[in-house]
């Protein structure tokens, strides 16, 4: 009598290995479309307008002049869409 090998157990494995490769290859594949879709849209950012109003008159210590907004603004590291103007307090005059 022929002994008979049952397949269906490697069958069973196969697929379910193909299966998974599967979710795997769609799982990054569309993490790399996310990634590229946020990408494009990154580049139509508009720039941001952004004005500070400084009414730091600065103070004397010592003989010596400390002006601490402005040495404060200097110091902001803004992303490149990002325009910073410096201006004074109801500005633009309204009438």
């Amino acid at each position: 009598m022929k002994k008979t090998k049952n397949h269906n157990g490697r069958h069973v494995i196969l697929a379910l290995l193909s299966v998974l490769l599967l979710l795997v290859l769609v799982f990054f594949g569309s993490q790399n479309f996310i990634q590229k879709k946020l990408n494009s849209n990154a580049s139509h950012v508009p720039t941001l307008n952004m004005a500070i109003v400084n009414e730091d008159n600065g103070t004397t210590y010592r003989g010596k002049k400390y002006l601490l907004a402005k040495d404060y603004l200097n110091g902001l590291k803004l992303p490149k869409k990002v325009s910073m103007d410096v201006v004074p307090r109801g500005w633009p005059k309204v009438d």
